[in-house]
């Protein structure tokens, strides 16, 4: 995940300044697809910090204000791939649909873009 978001931000090496975030959090057990790779965003850590303190705020069914609190601290972040993520998801409609077509989408890049370019 990390390699791949890469190619569209510059992190440092030492893996301090990012983190990997849930978008919809593991405790949201209502969502089947929570554990799939197209949930997960490469995030800056202090954003991802600020989404973990705020989950304890919300319910189980409260998980679209969730999401729209998060997506407001995604806004932040000046990783491009997350300004990628936003100009094609929306609080809205992320939905086990959105997880599974992204995880295609993050697996077709992963390897087109990584493991065709070192062949």
């Amino acid at each position: 995940m990390y390699q791949l978001a890469n190619n569209y931000n510059s992190f440092s090496t030492n893996g301090q300044d990012y983190s990997i975030e849930h978008i919809i959090d593991k405790e949201f057990k209502s969502e089947p697809n929570r554990y799939m790779l197209g949930n997960l965003l490469v995030l800056n850590k202090n954003y991802n910090a600020e989404c973990n303190d705020m989950k304890s705020s919300f319910e189980q069914n409260q998980l679209s204000i969730y999401l729209e609190k998060k997506f407001q601290i995604y806004k932040k972040s000046n990783y491009t791939s997350v300004q990628m993520f936003l100009e094609d998801n929306n609080f809205i409609d992320f939905n086990s649909k959105k997880i599974t077509d992204r995880t295609y989408e993050i697996s077709y890049n992963y390897y087109h873009s990584l493991i065709l370019k070192d062949k």
